[in-house]
């Protein structure tokens, strides 16, 4: 039997590509139909501009499309919960357009690049 880490490792690997960005990044695009470059550079805008009150309301937006992305891997991609739950929430400060962390803030940059 396989422990939890062993089967959620399984699961974080298995989706397989030719492009160099993280499995996380690809799938939220074929989920959004969007660029996850164009959906930063909207919302960063969008939250830099934004009051407190305003700033609340996307952040709640965005906890609900983590949300539906997550759903969207377990019943869509067949991923189990803990993978799906990996993957979405990962993306969260990307999507508010806010990079957390040196390594967050390095993929940040290179998503903005491209």
């Amino acid at each position: 039997m396989e422990s939890k880490t062993e089967e959620f490792s399984i699961g974080a690997y298995a989706v397989e590509s030719h492009d160099d960005r993280p499995a996380n990044f690809r799938l939220y695009e074929e989920y959004s139909r969007c660029s996850l470059q164009a959906t930063i550079s909207s919302r960063r805008e969008r939250y830099e501009k934004a009051d407190v009150k305003s700033k609340r309301r996307l952040e709640a937006a965005v906890d609900e499309e983590i949300e539906g992305f997550r759903v969207w891997l377990v019943k869509v991609k067949d991923f189990n919960d803990d993978s799906a739950v990996h993957f979405a929430t990962s993306l969260k400060s990307l999507l508010l357009g806010l990079p957390v962390g040196s390594q967050i803030g390095q993929l940040f940059d290179i998503i903005m690049r491209r």
